[in-house]
């Protein structure tokens, strides 16, 4: 286990320096209220871009990740659905809907960075018995709706704003806020406000694609088009709503505990969020 633990600790050393040096040449700063630090979001960025790479050597798809959960020592992948044939330095559980790797292996995994990321719109939820939980929201087929106790589901999308914003692996989509105030988000200025849809209207034509919050519950007629949107063969937008519309295919619930059911695991996820780690003890 000490030899694990110093492969590890040179990993995240290893990552901090890389990303700062993306970062530093990327000409953004990164903001010291993120909920996400620079050396776990490299290294998952890292672990996504080695799997990327092994399955175009091995000329076979990617697989759809719903889900990434990361300890100090091991990787795990929730697919979307079931896929019992891993490619090189992972394995197969649950029926091959489970993929898992050991971080330490995949130290000196080969890594292609002219392949696109493969989980642009991946975002950190919090904390799970099993290591730190992210969603790829991606894998949604149609709205998404966030509810719950109001003031921590808002600083749940906020903070997924900031980091599609600024992290390694969503760098240039496109993010697009309805019904939030036009506060900056720091580290970026890649994000467009609008008051409605109707204002927005332009820009979901025109973007190649990306991820639309709406920061209020949906009217019905909103609804109708968001779900049009986001329910697009080509997956140019996901669509996240807070509230809790009809017509939404994948719903996610916050309590004011800060407990989050995800509908992809039987236990709530601990969110982390400004919102909680600025409250007093």
């Amino acid at each position: 286990m000490l030899i694990v633990g110093i492969v590890v600790a040179a990993l995240l050393l290893a990552a901090g320096i890389w990303w700062a040096l993306r970062r530093r040449g990327s000409g953004k700063k990164q903001s010291p209220t993120t909920i996400r630090d620079d050396a776990a979001a490299w290294t998952i960025d890292r672990v996504l871009r080695t799997l990327a790479t092994a399955c175009a050597q091995q000329e076979r798809a990617m697989p759809g990740i719903g889900a990434v959960i990361v300890d100090a020592d091991t990787v795990w992948l929730r697919l979307i659905g079931p896929d019992e044939q891993p490619t090189t330095g992972w394995t197969a559980a649950q029926q091959g809907r489970t993929w898992s790797a050991p971080l330490r292996s995949l130290q000196n995994a080969p890594v292609d960075d002219a392949l696109p990321a493969p989980c642009p719109r991946l975002v950190s939820v919090g904390d799970s018995s099993s290591g730190r939980f992210l969603l790829n929201l991606e894998a949604a087929d149609g709205l998404i709706a966030l509810d719950g106790d109001a003031r921590l589901a808002r600083a749940l999308a906020e903070d997924w704003i900031e980091e599609l914003a600024t992290s390694p692996w969503s760098q240039g989509i496109t993010l697009l806020r309805i019904g939030f105030t036009e506060q900056p988000v720091a580290g970026s200025d890649g994000v467009k406000n609008a008051a409605g849809l109707d204002e927005a209207a332009e820009q979901l034509e025109e973007a190649e694609g990306g991820v639309l919050v709406l920061g209020r519950a949906p009217s019905a007629r909103e609804a109708e088009r968001l779900g049009a949107l986001a329910q697009d063969p080509d997956g140019r937008w996901t669509v996240l709503v807070l509230g809790h519309p009809k017509s939404a295919s994948w719903r996610m619930a916050v309590d004011a505990a800060g407990l989050l059911e995800t509908g992809l695991l039987r236990e709530p996820i601990r969110v982390r969020t400004r919102a909680r780690r600025l409250e007093p003890a």
